[in-house]
């Protein structure tokens, strides 16, 4: 395997073990990002559907609002989604917590949205990172892409 192949590897690696099924969840209900589905695979669309359905169940939304709710919210129609003046106000430096605050409050996703845009970003993730990071900075640097690779 030729270097650049085992970088792309290395950084493959380094995404699945990054993005949590948490943050496919909070990306799908991301009003920035409503609409543009490219950056998440069809599996970890699904994969962020179920978050979302497991904490509306949770909160005591039935799974079934939950996901119409989500159909109205990806489409923009309904009487809520479907008023351009709340998606005038998205914008790439708009928190997506205080979008569902302001305007959807009182949808059942609005809750689902609150719990996962309030979360704090995880500081194992942070760890392990700067873990990584500090073993390629040996000189066991290739053999660890290596071990990456091969599990």
């Amino acid at each position: 395997m030729d270097e650049i192949e085992l970088v792309k590897e290395a950084v493959a690696h380094r995404k699945d073990f990054s993005l949590r099924k948490t943050h496919m969840a909070a990306h799908l209900l991301d009003p920035r990002f409503c609409g543009s589905d490219l950056s998440l695979s069809e599996e970890q669309q699904n994969e962020g559907l179920n978050v979302i359905c497991t904490l509306a169940t949770n909160a005591g939304i039935s799974k079934q609002d939950a996901l119409q709710d989500y159909l109205l919210f990806k489409s923009h129609t309904g009487s809520v989604y479907g008023n351009d003046l709340i998606w005038d106000a998205v914008n790439l430096d708009l928190d997506p917590l205080q979008w569902w605050q302001a305007f959807c409050s009182q949808r059942p996703l609005a809750i689902v949205a609150q719990l996962l845009m309030s979360l704090p970003s995880s500081i194992a993730s942070v760890e392990r990172a700067n873990k990584e990071y500090s073993m390629q900075k040996t000189k066991n640097a290739i053999g660890y892409l290596m071990s990456i690779v091969h599990h």
